[in-house]
């Protein structure tokens, strides 16, 4: 199969996918006036159909993602039941999912096509979810490509934890991420900055963190301490990608003011 036809293979995915979900979030939308189990595997199927594709065109996090959002449904359909704290979830997941779909340019080829990849995911995010949003974003031109992936998988999810926690409706919301890369004695040590002017941590987060580091905040959420996943889980995500480096987090925050993190490790 040549480039033009895999693009143009992907293409069609692409709106097939898009479609599914949006239909999906739709569907969902019905059960929060009454179960319907008809309903259920309907969403079920759609979800299930594209999570299959994404793999096949290398869409690990939008794989994941549906994988998670497939075992949420599971549990419904066990209890004969859905929380409205599982459907705002599962409602979240299907947001990302989408605006992941809508932002990605296959075969990216150079730094500048992995910037534009990431300024169209950070806004379609912000359309999807109606939180206006602008950002800075710079990145070294040395990255090899395995570098590339992990800053990615950073960007990801501190896009998602500005948007689902940090940004509001109303604010003029700004976000800051930059990416350098310095060689010393064979090894390479990838610097991230990011800032944003969001809500901030609650303090007693911020306490846990400096008092018994990062996994104290696993399943920890700005809204409600006990709350299953969110952004304790991201950070989380990104601390022990720092750590199996060699590296760390510095975080700083204030409440209503924002936060600002420098993320660093190494890579030979």
């Amino acid at each position: 199969m040549n480039l033009t036809s895999e693009r143009e293979l992907f293409e069609i995915f692409r709106k097939e996918a898009i479609s599914l979900l949006d239909k999906s979030l739709h569907n969902i939308e019905k059960l929060t006036e009454k179960y319907d189990e008809k309903i259920l595997f309907e969403v079920y199927s759609s979800v299930h159909t594209v999570k299959g594709e994404s793999v096949f065109f290398g869409l690990k996090d939008v794989a994941q993602t549906l994988h998670s959002v497939e075992d949420e449904i599971i549990k419904w359909r066990n209890e004969k039941k859905v929380s409205p704290d599982s459907l705002e979830l599962v409602k979240k997941k299907l947001v990302f999912s989408d605006a992941m779909l809508r932002s990605f340019i296959p075969q990216q080829e150079t730094i500048r096509d992995v910037i534009e990849q990431m300024k169209r995911f950070f806004d379609e995010y912000s359309k999807i979810l109606g939180k206006p949003a602008d950002m800075d974003i710079q990145i070294s031109s040395n990255l090899s490509q395995s570098e590339i992936s992990e800053v990615l998988h950073i960007f990801i999810n501190l896009v998602r934890n500005a948007f689902e926690h940090a940004f509001s409706y109303e604010k003029n919301n700004k976000m800051v991420f930059s990416v350098s890369k310095t060689e010393k004695a064979g090894k390479s040590k990838i610097e991230i900055f990011y800032e944003d002017n969001g809500s901030g941590f609650d303090p007693e987060i911020i306490k846990k963190i400096e008092k018994k580091g990062f996994e104290a905040i696993l399943g920890v959420s700005t809204k409600e301490p006990s709350l299953h996943s969110g952004r304790g889980m991201g950070l989380y995500s990104i601390y022990k990608l720092a750590k199996d480096k060699k590296g760390g987090i510095i975080i700083k925050s204030e409440k209503n003011k924002g936060t600002s993190m420098k993320i660093y490790y190494f890579s030979s």
